[in-house]
């Protein structure tokens, strides 16, 4: 009975200290699963920024070709009403 009772704190300490270790272990697989996931996040927003600035350059664009558009329908109808005017008066 002795034995059995000097043997038993062993089992005890060699329990914990394997059910640490696996616990250790299971950190650190978790620890790099969430490494991946974050240089993964990282590459997206990378991706989805350098998306952003080409269509904000798009948009960029459009608007001053919008603008150009504008610009000359306006001279256009300046050009149509003083046409107008030419005819009416003569």
């Amino acid at each position: 009975m002795s034995r059995l009772s000097h043997a038993l704190p062993f089992c005890h300490s060699t329990l914990c200290f394997l059910q640490l270790k696996k616990d250790l272990e299971d950190a650190n697989t978790y620890k790099n699963k969430i490494k991946e996931t974050n240089k993964k996040l990282e590459e997206k927003v990378k991706e989805l920024e350098e998306q952003l600035t080409k269509n904000k350059s798009k948009i960029k664009s459009q608007k001053v070709q919008l603008e150009q558009m504008r610009k000359a329908q306006k001279a256009k109808d300046v050009e149509e009403e003083g046409a107008k005017g030419k005819t009416e008066v003569t």
